[in-house]
């Protein structure tokens, strides 16, 4: 069960949120979810934020920052440690993930966001190409001791990538490499490598052959890449797509008997009559159809002689005097004006002769009922003359065998996943 808890004056939600983290965070305290205003702007720091979802409409920049700042940190376990690569491992990016539920003024923000973060990371790493310039002079640790790569060896970590298609025609680190480098089928580095390489290190040629291409690939993967933002920041409502391969359920006599009998393709007609369904809609809507009459309360009250800020604040102040309840009656509407026939149109996918020659046939304490509350006569009405519609359709459909068949690629295609898919609990991820 979730438990939910607003952020207000509340002394003992206060105390929980600002005061007791370790409780907040515990998987003994029932809340999931705190509902708040104005506090994820500043002051408020919990680690473990793992959606956020704004209520109101706002094109503030500033206070998006902050909110979704309240997300960005790394979470923390049970013992408040931190879920950082070095006490996760590949699991950092998985772990911490944060989802928002964004209004469509996030749009600007997102873009401006991912702008902002690639001139600050830009100005940190300059380097966004992977020439020989960039190789030469920079110093790997083999077994402990540095070794300062010369323009022979940057020359051959260069040609090893263009031999390889990892660097574009601006010398840019193409997909291939990122593939390669997630799916580790990275082809090794040639040992020309090793020239320059301390006599001492190659005593054990293949422990210094392994250094030295992780010290490579770990130089090449630093080069500034702008797609970076592509994976940092996902779009939520993008479908995600599943595989659905066939089991062996597929092959069983059983199933292929009762798939040779449904796998034709079919048409189908339908055979509609207006005048039967005008007068089944009439009779329909004079049976079933009843509006209630709309009312409205008036209440006096006087405000009381002595009260204090308690009782102003609850609403008690004010005494109440006198209270009834009257029918509104059809003069007190009379500014107001319906399209009956356009709206019934609108629900009914109806001709208008059509729906006005059912208006026509229904009675006329029925049709009076239309003056009593207009918006419900017309809700109700178009509801019931659909009805009467889909049961006319499904009396009248015939459908017709057609010699092409449907085979067992429907079962395999690109599925797109359920909405229920994209979610993600709470206390497990964060996601962007």
């Amino acid at each position: 069960m979730y438990h939910s808890l607003p952020l207000g004056n509340n002394s003992n939600n206060y105390d929980l949120i600002l005061k007791n983290k370790e409780r907040l965070l515990s998987f003994e305290e029932p809340t999931r979810f705190i509902f708040s205003h104005s506090a994820l702007r500043e002051g408020w720091d919990n680690p473990n934020v793992f959606q956020i979802c704004t209520l109101k409409q706002s094109d503030n920049q500033t206070a998006k920052r902050q909110e979704v700042g309240r997300g960005m940190r790394l979470c923390v376990d049970q013992k408040g440690n931190r879920m950082d690569a070095e006490s996760c491992g590949d699991l950092v990016q998985e772990l911490n993930l944060l989802t928002v539920i964004a209004s469509e003024s996030y749009t600007n923000f997102v873009t401006d966001l991912q702008k902002d973060m690639r001139d600050d990371l830009n100005s940190l790493y300059r380097q966004r190409q992977a020439t020989m310039d960039f190789f030469a002079g920079k110093v790997l640790k083999i077994a402990e001791q540095p070794v300062k790569l010369d323009e022979k060896q940057a020359k051959v970590i260069y040609q090893y990538l263009c031999r390889n298609e990892f660097v574009n025609e601006d010398d840019h680190i193409t997909e291939s490499y990122k593939t390669a480098a997630a799916e580790k089928t990275l082809p090794p580095l040639p040992e020309s490598i090793l020239q320059g390489v301390p006599t001492k290190l190659l005593e054990d040629k293949a422990q210094t052959m392994q250094s030295i291409s992780a010290g490579v690939h770990e130089l090449i993967q630093s080069v500034f890449d702008d797609d970076m933002f592509k994976q940092m920041i996902e779009d939520g409502n993008k479908p995600k797509i599943r595989e659905n391969p066939l089991n062996d359920n597929f092959q069983k006599q059983e199933f292929q008997k009762l798939w040779q009998e449904i796998n034709h393709h079919y048409a189908y007609t339908v055979s509609f009559n207006s005048t039967e369904l005008i007068e089944k809609a009439a009779i329909h809507i004079d049976d079933k159809l009843y509006v209630s009459q709309l009312q409205y309360t008036m209440e006096y009250a006087a405000q009381q002689d002595t009260f204090d800020a308690e009782m102003v604040a609850d609403g008690t102040s004010f005494a109440k005097t006198q209270s009834h309840t009257e029918v509104l009656r059809h003069r007190d509407m009379g500014g107001v004006t319906y399209d009956l026939l356009g709206k019934l149109v609108e629900a009914t996918n109806l001709t208008r002769r059509t729906v006005a020659a059912i208006l026509q046939k229904i009675k006329p304490g029925t049709f009076a009922m239309y003056q009593q509350n207009p918006e419900e006569f017309i809700r109700k009405t178009g509801h019931l003359i659909n009805e009467e519609k889909a049961a006319m359709i499904v009396e009248k459909i015939t459908y017709y065998k057609l010699e092409q068949r449907y085979d067992s690629t429907i079962f395999t295609a690109e599925q797109r996943s359920a909405d229920f898919d994209k979610a993600f609990k709470s206390y497990n991820h964060k996601h962007v």
